[in-house]
C-alpha cells in the first residue's frame, strides 16, 4: 500500500464577524427576534448594526400593514379589502418577505447592508 497524505483542514479566522455573530445579525430580520439580537450581542457593532436595522425593518412592516389595510377597509368596505385588495396585501407581504430573506442571508454572510430608507432611520438610534 502507498502512503497516501491526510488531508488537514486548518480554520483561519478570516477577521470578519464570528459565527456566532453573523447568527445573531441574521436572526435580527425575523420578525421580534431582533429583541435576541440587541440582548445577546451587546459588545458587537456587527449585531447592534442588524439588530437596530432589524427592529426599524419590523416596526416599517408592521406600520405599511396597518396603513395598506386600514386604507383597503376605508377606500371600498370589507369586501374591496377582502377580494381586491387581497392580492395587493399579498404582493406587499412577499415583498417584505423578499427583503427580510435578502437581509438574512447578508447577515450570515457578514455583510453589513444597508437597507434603502430603512438603514439610514436605523443608523440614526442610539444602540
Amino acid at each position: 500500500m502507498e502512503n497516501t497524505p491526510e488531508t488537514v483542514i486548518v480554520h483561519v479566522p478570516h477577521g470578519g464577524p464570528s459565527e456566532k455573530d453573523r447568527a445573531l445579525g441574521a436572526i435580527a430580520y425575523i420578525g421580534p427576534l431582533f429583541i435576541a439580537s440587541y440582548i445577546f450581542g451587546t459588545e458587537s457593532k456587527f449585531i447592534k448594526f442588524h439588530a437596530a436595522q432589524g427592529m426599524v425593518f419590523f416596526i416599517a412592516a408592521i406600520v405599511i400593514r396597518l396603513v395598506l389595510g386600514t386604507l383597503l377597509v376605508s377606500s371600498g368596505g370589507m369586501g374591496a379589502a377582502m377580494f381586491g385588495g387581497s392580492s395587493l396585501m399579498m404582493l406587499v407581504h412577499l415583498v417584505l418577505l423578499i427583503i427580510a430573506i435578502i437581509a438574512v442571508i447578508k447577515a450570515a454572510k457578514g455583510e453589513e447592508w444597508e437597507m434603502p430608507v430603512v438603514g439610514p432611520l436605523a443608523k440614526k438610534l442610539k444602540v
